[in-house]
């Protein structure tokens, strides 16, 4: 698939498809280090239905 042909034939394992990793991607390279710095928060939330939610106020309950 390195083409980007999307008549090439791809192989199917498993029920997946099967896609050579150089041919996929988002583009980008991740700074690991700075990924780090920001762990996950599971509070962390943005209500998008609420009133106001532009301004990213924090949640309270």
């Amino acid at each position: 698939m390195e083409s980007g042909d999307p008549d090439q034939s791809v192989t199917v394992k498993n029920g997946y498809l099967e896609l050579e990793t150089y041919c996929i991607g988002w583009g980008a390279d991740l700074n690991y280090a700075e990924i780090v710095q920001h762990p996950y928060n599971p509070n962390n939330f943005l209500p998008l239905f609420r009133s106001s939610w532009e301004r990213r106020k924090p949640v309270t309950n």
